[in-house]
Order: structure tokens, then sequence, then C-alpha cells
């Protein structure tokens, strides 16, 4: 059957319609499915890839506030490991987008996207976006690129940019306060010291007890020291450490600072409370310049502390050898028959008329003194034969001791104890004027001395199974 003139007519028009709809398809096709393939980033080739040994850079804001900067594999690695990647991967799903990147250059953020126009023909899309903070990363389309460089008004954006993309970030944690774009990094805002300083904090009173002992200063930081000079108990008033700390150039040194001065027992489980970003991003970074501090303290500490060993090493093994004799008034040099320089025996700035070698005993027998190595008092060679008569029982043996005033002005007894321990007592004032002005060698009951009130135990140098600092009672130092 023939088709007439004008039914042959309509199926031209609906055939050029069909083609003309084939050509626009692939045209578009062409135009906006191309071009944009190689900025999906695939979420798990960027993870694979990065190094999690890298810490993302974390900056002093001046105010206690800290800055974390995150390059886009930063943000991939924390949005995987807190979970918020799955979050966004449904996001994007339940927008229509079957996958997508961004890159942040010159502080701005550029998204991509390929979604399905007519949920049958793959479109990507480039979008510049603003970032703004709203308790949560808000992003917000300013213009939507189709393809290669097709520019679309706003009322042909595709449904997924036009409403702005919300991304909470009380999963990564609960002291972000604020976010912004910066070169290639997005910057999040952190409450920093605010986030786990509690009103009082307690001082290391051992190190500042020991410190004193030695006559060390406790820092170079003026207004720390006097900080620390004005406590009148054992409490760190925080209130005015968040002043003194926010008043430098940097804040989070000057906390490490501080810090470094707290019962470290207690700092260590300070952020214990806080979420996983602020202790690996604030509380380590804080907890490894406190202990650089420390470390560093403790050197100087134990090699002041070594002069004082070096002066009792010296003099028992003088006196084991027979190098020392004992004298009408102490002790002598067997070789040249000169008095005992107890600072010739270290580096310790005394004379001999303020530093006595004795001898020590416990007549309770729970001096905890250390005679094990020593000789009998009989066989210690003397210069005379009545020297110290009646003053030693020449069967028993005495532990060796020295009397001397600390660096930081204490009277001190050092000794040796039974396990082998370095001791540092202080003495009172009395005891120690009274060993001085003795004519004879002094021979010293340990029972007799006022009990410390404080016992620190730390490190000591070679020879030594530890060091133990023991002080007196203010009242009891006089």
């Amino acid at each position: 059957m023939e088709h007439s003139a004008a039914e042959r007519k309509i199926w031209i028009i609906v055939a050029a319609a069909i083609a003309l709809l084939f050509i626009a398809a692939a045209a578009l096709l062409l135009i906006g499915g191309a071009g944009l393939s190689g900025r999906y980033y695939d979420a798990g080739s960027v993870l694979s890839a990065y190094d999690a040994s890298a810490v993302p850079a974390v900056a002093s804001e001046g105010d206690g506030r800290i800055s974390v900067r995150l390059n886009r594999e930063d943000i991939y690695w924390y949005a995987d490991r807190y979970g918020l990647l799955d979050d966004f991967a449904r996001e994007m799903e339940s927008r229509g987008v079957s996958a997508g990147g961004f890159r942040i250059s010159d502080g701005k953020l550029t998204a991509y996207a390929r979604s399905r126009w007519l949920g049958l023909f793959p479109l990507s899309y480039r979008a510049s976006m603003t970032l703004h903070w709203d308790d949560g990363l808000v992003l917000t389309a300013e213009s939507v690129t189709l393809g290669r460089g097709v520019t679309l008004p706003e009322s042909r954006w595709p449904a997924l940019f036009r409403e702005a993309w919300t991304i909470p970030l009380g999963r990564l944690s609960s002291g972000i306060i604020g976010a912004r774009l910066e070169g290639d990094a997005l910057i999040l805002l952190h409450r920093g010291l605010d986030s786990a300083l509690p009103d009082t904090l307690p001082v290391d009173r051992a190190l500042l007890d020991t410190l004193d002992l030695f006559g060390l200063p406790y820092t170079e930081d003026e207004a720390l020291r006097a900080l620390l000079l004005s406590l009148t108990d054992d409490t760190i008033p925080m209130a005015q450490v968040r002043e003194l700390c926010f008043a430098e150039e940097d804040p989070l040194a000057a906390a490490a600072r501080l810090l470094s001065f707290v019962d470290q027992s207690v700092l260590r489980s300070l952020w214990d409370g806080n979420d996983a970003f602020t202790r690996e991003l604030l509380a380590q970074p804080l907890l490894r310049a406190v202990g650089e501090l420390r470390r560093a303290r403790d050197t100087v500490l134990l090699g002041e502390q070594a002069r004082y060993e070096k002066l009792l090493s010296a003099l028992r093994e003088s006196c084991k050898s027979g190098s020392l004799i004992m004298g009408e008034t102490g002790f002598v040099s067997a070789s040249t028959g000169a008095n005992l320089d107890p600072g010739a025996l270290t580096t310790l700035s005394v004379a001999p008329t303020d530093c006595r070698a004795l001898f020590l005993y416990s007549s309770s027998g729970e001096g905890e003194l250390c005679t094990s190595d020593m000789p009998p008092a009989g066989e210690i060679p003397r210069n005379g034969k009545n020297v110290m008569d009646g003053a030693l029982d020449p069967d028993t043996v005495y532990d060796l001791g020295v009397t001397l005033t600390s660096g930081g002005g204490a009277p001190l007894l050092l000794c040796r104890r039974a396990d082998g321990a370095f001791v540092l007592r202080e003495i009172s004032r009395n005891d120690y004027v009274a060993l001085l002005v003795s004519p004879a060698i002094p021979v010293l009951d340990v029972d007799t001395l006022a009990p410390p009130a404080a016992v620190y135990e730390g490190g000591a140098g070679e020879g030594w199974n530890g060091g133990v600092i023991m002080l007196l009672a203010g009242e009891d130092a006089a």
C-alpha cells in the first residue's frame, strides 16, 4: 500500500526528529561526558598510597586555639578513619552521583561529579564551591560547568548542586570550631588548649625541690619562673597559665614548658577523655615536646648529681684502698700526709672547712647503711696509735659518708644505702654545724637524724643502684 504525500512527510519529520535527538544526545554525551575522568579520585588508591606517619601540620592561632592543615590526601585519610568517607559516599549516591572528587588550589575548592541524565546518560560536571562553617563544613556551588567547559545557567544546574552540602565533623572531633580554605589545604580550627585543661594541675614537687636543692634555675622563661615561685601549694592555677601562654608568640610552646613542671603521672592521662583526633593532633605533640624538655632537664640534674656521686665514690674507694689514713682531726692522704681536701675529688665548689668525711652507723640496725664493701674500723690505717680510740669499735664495720652544703644552700649528708643507691639526705643546720666543728673524725648514728619529710627516688650514675633524695620539712631544717 502506498503512503500518501502527507504520510511520507510525517515520517520524514519523525525520522528527522529522531536523528536530531540522537545527534543531540551524542553531542551532549561528547560535550558533557568527556574530559573529567582524570579528576575522579579513587579513595582506595589515595588511601593505599598515604603515608600515615606524616603528621599534618599543626600551628598555633595565638589565642590557645590550633589550626590543623589537611591536604587532599589527609582529608581522605581522616575521613576514612573516622567513618566520614562512608557517610559522604552514601550522600553522593542519594544525589545520583556515580563518581566524584575534589581539588583545592589557591584557596578555592573545585568539585567534580558524574551523574546520569534522565537516569541513562553519564554526564560530568565541575563546580566552583565556597566553604563556610556552621557546626560543620557547608559547601555551596557558585558556578557549574558541563564537561570540558560549558558553563550552565543556575536554572540548568543538576539537582546535586542546587542545594548546599553539609558535612558534620562531630565524629572527627567535638573540638573543631571553624574551617577555611588556604592554598591547597583545608584548615580546621580547633579549641586547642581550652579543650582539656582543668582549673588546676598538680605541680611536680619532686622536680622543683630537686632544682632548689642543687641551686639550679627552674627555667629561663621569666614569666613561668615567677608563676612557679608564686605557688602557695602544690597546685598550678590554670587560669593564670592560660593568660601566660596566650601572651606568648607561640602558646603551644609556652604550654609545653609549663606542662613540663606538672606531675607527669597526671599529665599522661589528662587527655584520655578527649576524642582521638584531639589526642593525636594536640595532646601527643604537646606530650612529645614535654618529654623532650623533661629529658633535657633530667640530663642536667643527673649531671649535677654526678658531681656529688663522684665525691662520695672517690672518698669510699680511697678509704678501701688504704689511700686515706685516720688522723687526729680528720682524714689525711697516705702518700702526702696532707689533710683531705674533698674539693679535690670532684668539680664541686667546696672548701675543706665546709665539707667533712665521717663514719656512719645505725644503733637500731635499721638505718639502711651500706657496710658490705667497707673494712672493719680496726683495719683502716691511722697515723697514731691512739687515734680515734674509744670513738670506734675496731671490730665494727662503719659506713663512710660526707657532709657538705648543696648548691642550693641545704646541709647534706651523702652516703650509700644498703641496696647500693646513692643518697643525698638533708640534715638540720645544727647537726651540720656540730659535725663540722667536731675535734676528731665525726661518728654519726643516723638514727638520731630528723626523719625526712619527703623522699624522691630516681636515677644515678654508673656504679649506683639509683639515687635517693631525702628532704626535711621546713621546721626540721633549722
